[in-house]
């Protein structure tokens, strides 16, 4: 089975509810980095510090199979691969039910 790529954006700032936008999907893995990694659309609008790239497949309520997760870097100003998070690790399908 075919599976997307979404792409979530996430505000921790008023963790734990926080706030998160699906802001697209790509159908390529390597696009769909790219969208985060160049900041495609100023996705990181100022205020999302995380972003995670999500493989699902389709259906209703659809299982996740790999994360992929980024963090806003003021250095470098850009998203930089980082390991998920330990306060969002109970947590999956952000972009998506």
């Amino acid at each position: 089975m075919e599976s997307i790529f979404t792409i979530t954006t996430i505000d921790d700032r008023l963790y734990p509810k926080g706030d998160s936008r699906c802001v697209g999907y790509r159908l390529e893995l390597g696009d769909a980095q790219e969208s985060v990694i160049n900041n495609y659309g100023d996705i990181h609008e100022d205020s999302y510090n995380y972003c995670a790239i999500e493989e699902v497949i389709p259906g209703i309520y659809p299982d996740v199979i790999k994360e992929y997760w980024y963090m806003w870097s003021k250095v470098a100003n850009e998203y930089v691969s980082i390991e998920k998070p330990n306060r969002y690790m109970t947590t999956c399908n952000f972009s998506i039910g």
